[in-house]
This record gives structure tokens, C-alpha cells and sequence, in this order.
């Protein structure tokens, strides 16, 4: 695949972001061959370089002259990425590289129908810049690169921090400048369920969802963009409930693997009397116009169609099945929960419906709950383990990550701030790293100084050239700064 980015700059930062697009293995789980590409960026660079079990990097490059006495600092990225592929597009993320383009206007890179990477791999690419550099000041540097941040930041947690010296944590995986984020709990609920031989007469139709943006939980929460999940909820509970369809459902899958992102695509197949077919295909009809109207300005594209299957399907979810998951589905939180109170748009709890599945005999639900709050991370899941125990679901914790406690009176927030005179401090709308990294790190502080990715978690996701070209010379006078820390 020929190189897009000749003649723009930094060059430093687009030739490496570019190099870690044609490196395989970047899915969460399988992270080995993105890793053995850093030890061996490291090593080419002579410079000292430890890799752990769980393929975590740690690459240590020495000070500048005249920066001998200046803190340690540790440069953060996280070398995995959320995989996800645009609705038809086929990509195997293990052994294929991704496709960049740059749009027309030369500043505009998106890939080609899948994510691009760019969270974290334009953090990765900021650091290996400077690590590969001649000209760049800084203090010693301990570039280390976790690997399972979307999933359950097991490279954090399990990060060797006896290997570690640094009292100053420079995350690129949040944007600049932030000085706090939220904490995040993922679970599981799982619903049993029971099939019975469809009934005498019954037609079978599908029903789905798509053309929705997705996108970051976090992120991009106070966008408020739709969920496929609970969208093809309430056309079915509108069924149910005033149209009074006897329906059973079939099956009803939505998402992506990860709960992180909001579901672009939902689709549901029901069994019900040939004579209610009219109604049913008005309804998807009626509520296709409603989502138009709803959904304009965040989600423009989405579509809700009506398709009969060509037989009837042999077995159903039984009414009792049905009736409680619809009820699962219509209650659980979803969405804006609670605003922050000293950030203007920006959200302070949120809660995402993000997979719906249907293992073996239940349906598998996977939830995502953010907080800058740990108080109200737990109240959220407190409603969800109540709601449960009233329609006996099983809810299992996937993991549950601390938040980053907000903290502008910290040294690094002061040393660095006149480089971000121009914008107010920020909280990460993702749930970063930092902290896990300072519960590990008494006495350390931490800084977000990263570029801005748009609709990370998506095949929407993309980055401005421009705008990463300021946020690369910033960082670099972050770096500068800390011989005044």
C-alpha cells in the first residue's frame, strides 16, 4: 500500500502512526505482534527496553543535556484498539493491515470501512517521534505502552511498577489538557430463555436497525447518539404494548463486542399472525419516520426496515421470555445520567445498552456505566442489580475501573498550563489509564496532553492533520517545560 502522508507535516508522528496501521494484531486479545514491533522500535534506538507477560513495553530513553535534574516523566499510550468494521465491510484485523485515506482537503485521514486507530495509535505515534528524535528536549523518559485498555485495562493493572521511577504521567491517550476522567464498571446480565415450537399459522419477519454513527460511550455521550439496542426496543414495546401484537421473538442480537461503543446495527426477528403483517410493517414504517425526525442532527443516516422471512421460523422465545426480556431491555438505563457540574458539556455518569447476544439458552446483555463519580458508578449498578433481582437475570462484573480524581492544583497542571492559555482544563470523556496508574504511583501526578480523535470506536473515527500538528507542538513544549518543574 503506497504512503499518503509525503510532504506533510510532522512527518515524525504521520510516517509512524502510518508504520503501526501496516502492523497486525492490534484487537485487544491478541496484541503480541504490536508489541514485539515496539520492543524491537526501542531496541533499533539502542535504547533499554523490558517487556512483561502481559506484552506491556516499557522503553527508556535518557535526558537531554540541561534536563539531568528534571523530573522523570512517563509517556502513556495503550498499543491496542477497538476493531470494528463498517455494516458490510470485511476486515480481519489479525492479519490485515488497515487502509488509510486522506480525504481531498489533505488534512482529513479516516480509514477504509473500519476504525482507524487512532485512539491510541496516534498517542503511540506522538511518543515514538520523540523517542526516535535527535533534536527534541526532555527529561528521561519511561515510554511505556499497556496493552487491553478497551476491555479491562489488564495491562495496567498488571504493569510492573518496581520497573518505574517517573513522578510525572503524560497520557496520550487524553486529550489535551485534561487533569481528571471518569472511572468505568462493565458487566454482564444474563437472561435464561425459553424456546417452544412456533405457533400454527405464525409468519416470521425481521426487523433492523442501522445507518447509526456509533461511536465512544464516553466520548461522545453528550452527543446523546442513538443506540440500536434500545431504539429497536422501543419500536417492539410500541408493538407490544399499544398495538397490542401478539409476537414472540425469535432472536435479537445488536453491537459490536464491546459495550464501550454505542450499537450501530440491532436486529430482531418476531413470529406472529399472518393477519397482523399490515400493522407490523406500518409500525416499522411509522417509527423509521419518528427516528428521522428524532435522530437528524446525530444520526442522519438511520434506517429501520421491515423484511418477511421466506419460511416460518421453527421455535420462538416463549411469552413469558418475551414479555421480561422487553422488560429487561425498557428499563435498564441507557444514556446521559447526570451531567458534570463544573464542565460544560460534558457528562458526568452515563450508562450504555452496548451487546445484546444470545449464547445458548439466555440472552447476554453487556453493560457499560461511566463515572466521574465513583458514588454514582455505584448507584447506577445498583439499579441494574435491582432490576435484575426483580426479573431473576444473573449479573456478573466484568471489570470495574477507579476513576481519574479531577485535579487542577497539581504541580504538573500549574508548570504546564500557559501552553493551554487559550483552553480551559478538561476531563477525559473516555476512562483512561491514570488511574489505575496512580493508585500504583504514590505521589505521582498526571497530565491528559494527547491529539483529538473523532468518533473513536467507530468506522467514523478520524483526525485533522491540522489540529494534531498543534497538539504534537504542544506536547513537545510539555516536555520542554518540565526543566522548570
Amino acid at each position: 500500500m503506497d504512503y499518503i502522508f509525503e510532504g506533510l507535516q510532522p512527518q515524525r508522528v504521520l510516517r509512524n502512526f502510518w508504520e503501526l496501521s501496516q502492523v497486525y494484531s492490534r484487537r485487544p486479545d491478541n496484541t503480541k505482534g504490536i508489541s514485539d514491533y515496539l520492543v524491537q522500535f526501542g531496541r533499533n534506538l539502542g535504547f533499554e527496553v523490558y517487556q512483561d507477560e502481559t506484552t506491556n513495553v516499557i522503553i527508556y530513553k535518557p535526558a537531554t543535556p540541561g534536563y539531568e535534574n528534571a523530573p522523570t516523566c512517563m509517556l502513556a499510550a495503550h498499543m491496542d484498539m477497538i476493531c470494528a468494521t463498517a455494516p458490510g465491510v470485511s476486515h480481519n484485523f489479525d492479519i490485515e493491515p488497515l487502509h488509510l485515506l486522506l480525504d481531498d482537503d489533505q488534512d482529513t485521514v479516516h480509514a477504509d470501512g473500519t476504525t482507524l486507530g487512532a485512539d491510541c495509535g496516534l498517542g503511540v505515534a506522538f511518543i515514538l517521534a520523540v523517542l526516535e528524535s535527535k533534536d527534541i528536549p526532555h527529561p528521561a523518559l519511561e515510554a511505556v505502552f499497556t496493552t487491553n485498555e478497551e476491555t479491562d485495562m489488564k495491562g495496567a493493572w498488571n504493569l510492573h511498577y518496581e520497573k518505574l521511577k517517573s513522578s510525572v504521567i503524560l497520557s496520550t491517550d487524553a486529550t489535551r489538557l485534561s487533569l481528571g476522567g471518569g472511572g468505568e464498571l462493565e458487566m454482564e446480565l444474563f437472561m435464561a430463555r425459553k424456546m417452544i415450537p412456533a405457533r400454527a399459522g405464525d409468519v416470521t419477519a425481521s426487523i433492523a436497525i442501522g445507518g447509526l454513527v456509533g461511536g465512544h460511550s464516553g466520548k461522545n455521550a453528550f452527543s446523546e447518539r442513538g443506540n440500536a439496542n434500545t431504539l429497536l426496543v422501543r419500536m417492539l414495546s410500541d408493538l407490544e404494548q399499544k398495538k397490542q401484537v401478539p409476537f414472540r421473538i425469535v432472536s435479537f442480537t445488536g453491537g459490536d463486542f464491546t459495550a464501550c461503543a454505542f450499537a450501530r446495527d440491532a436486529v430482531c426477528t418476531i413470529s406472529f399472525p399472518e393477519k397482523y403483517t399490515d400493522m407490523v410493517s406500518t409500525a416499522v414504517k411509522e417509527w423509521h419516520d419518528l427516528y428521522k425526525s428524532e435522530l437528524a442532527v446525530p444520526d442522519p443516516d438511520v434506517e429501520l426496515t421491515f423484511r418477511m422471512e421466506n419460511a416460518p421460523a421453527a421455535k420462538t422465545c416463549d411469552d413469558e421470555t418475551t414479555r421480561r426480556f422487553l422488560d429487561l431491555m425498557t428499563i435498564l438505563p441507557d444514556g446521559l445520567c447526570s451531567l458534570h457540574k463544573y464542565f460544560e458539556h460534558k457528562y458526568e455518569s452515563c450508562v450504555n445498552v452496548g451487546v445484546v447476544e444470545m449464547p445458548e439458552d439466555s440472552f447476554r446483555i453487556v453493560v457499560c456505566i461511566r463515572s466521574a463519580l465513583a458514588a454514582k458508578k455505584y448507584f447506577q449498578l445498583d439499579k441494574i442489580q435491582r432490576i435484575c433481582r426483580l426479573l431473576d437475570v444473573r449479573l456478573g462484573v466484568l471489570h470495574d475501573l477507579p476513576q481519574w480524581q479531577y485535579n487542577n492544583a497539581a504541580r504538573v497542571a500549574q508548570v504546564i498550563a500557559p501552553i493551554y492559555a487559550d483552553m480551559a482544563p478538561n476531563v477525559a470523556q473516555g476512562t483512561c489509564e491514570q488511574g489505575i496508574f496512580l493508585m500504583n504511583m504514590p505521589g505521582a501526578e498526571a497530565a491528559g496532553v494527547g491529539p483529538v480523535v473523532e468518533s473513536p470506536h467507530s468506522p467514523n473515527e478520524k483526525f485533522s492533520i491540522r489540529v494534531m500538528a498543534d497538539d504534537y507542538a504542544r506536547f513537545l513544549k510539555v516536555l520542554a517545560v518540565m526543566k522548570d518543574y
